[in-house]
C-alpha cells in the first residue's frame, strides 16, 4: 500500500483532523515524507468533491467548499428529520456504554462514526468531553437526549444492567 493511501485510510478512519506526529508514529515514518504524501492526496482531490486542510501540526480530509449547497442539505436534514438507523445504533452505544470512546462506538457498529457523531452533537442529544485518557474524546447521553426517549436516567433503558455488561465484554475483547 502506498504511503498516500495509507494516510488517506487514517484521515477517512479519524473523520477530523489527525496531528501529523501521530500519522508518522502510526505509519513509523517521518514527517517530511508524511508532508510530501500529503501534496499528492491534494492533487488527487483536484476537481473532486474532497480537499485536504492542513494546519501547522495537523491534517483532514474536508468536502470541498464547492459542494457547501449540497452538505448545508444534508446537515439540515440530519439535525432536523427523524433519526437515522446509525444515529440510533451510535445512540445505543452510548447510552448503554457512556461515556465511550469513539474509537468502541466504531467497533461496537463496524463503521466509522465520526459522521453520525457529529449531527448528535450538533442535536444536542450527546455530548463529548476530553476525559481523562489519551484514546480522545468520550460521548456521552444529555438531559435532552433522555427527554427525548422519556426517561430520567440511564439505568431506566431496558434491560440496562446485562446489555451494558455484554457490550463491555465486547469492547474489552
Amino acid at each position: 500500500m502506498s504511503l498516500s493511501n495509507a494516510i488517506e485510510a487514517i484521515l477517512f478512519y479519524e473523520g477530523g483532523a489527525v496531528l501529523y506526529g501521530k500519522i508518522a508514529r502510526l505509519l513509523d515514518e517521518d514527517i517530511q515524507a508524511i508532508k510530501e504524501s500529503i501534496i499528492s492526496l491534494k492533487d488527487r482531490y483536484q476537481g473532486t468533491g474532497l480537499m485536504i486542510i492542513e494546519t501547522i501540526d495537523s491534517v483532514a480530509i474536508a468536502t470541498d467548499k464547492e459542494q457547501s449547497a449540497v452538505i448545508d442539505a444534508l446537515r439540515k436534514e440530519e439535525l432536523e428529520g427523524p433519526l437515522s438507523k446509525a444515529s440510533e445504533e451510535t445512540l445505543t452505544a452510548i447510552l448503554y456504554c457512556g461515556p465511550i470512546e469513539k474509537a468502541k462506538i466504531d467497533y461496537i457498529r463496524g463503521v466509522n462514526s465520526g459522521a453520525i457523531l457529529r449531527a448528535l452533537s450538533a442535536r444536542g442529544l450527546i455530548s463529548r468531553s476530553s476525559g481523562n485518557n489519551l484514546s480522545g474524546y468520550s460521548y456521552s447521553a444529555t438531559p435532552d437526549l433522555l427527554a427525548y426517549l422519556g426517561l430520567t436516567k440511564e439505568n431506566d433503558l431496558p434491560d440496562f444492567e446485562a446489555t451494558r455488561a455484554r457490550l463491555s465484554n465486547i469492547t474489552e475483547s
